[in-house]
C-alpha cells in the first residue's frame, strides 16, 4: 500500500473510535439518567427499588454493543470508500 492509503485507513480508524466513544458515551449517560428516574421513583414510592451496579451493568454491555456496531458500520463504509476512491476509472476504447 503507498504512503497515502495508510494514512486514510489511519485517519478512518481515529474516526471509527471516535464514533464508538461518542455512542458509548451517549447511551451511558442515558443509562445514569433511567437510573435516577428509577431512583426517584422509588423515594418515592411509585416503584421497586433499584441497584446501581446492576442497572449499570446492562446499560454497558448494551453500550458497548451498539458502539461497537456503529464504529463496524463506520469502518466498513469507509474500506468501501477508499477502495471506490483509488478505482481507475474506466479508459475508453482505442
Amino acid at each position: 500500500m503507498s504512503r497515502p492509503s495508510w494514512g486514510l485507513l489511519g485517519g478512518l480508524g481515529l474516526f471509527a473510535a471516535a464514533i464508538w466513544n461518542g455512542v458509548f458515551d451517549f447511551l451511558v449517560s442515558r443509562g445514569e439518567r433511567e437510573y435516577f428516574w428509577a431512583q426517584a421513583r422509588a423515594e418515592s414510592g411509585a416503584g421497586p427499588p433499584v441497584v446501581l451496579h446492576d442497572m449499570m451493568q446492562e446499560t454497558i454491555a448494551y453500550a458497548a454493543t451498539v458502539a461497537h456496531w456503529w464504529a463496524g458500520v463506520t469502518v466498513v463504509a469507509g474500506l468501501l470508500l477508499i477502495r471506490f476512491a483509488r478505482r481507475q476509472p474506466p479508459q475508453p476504447p482505442q
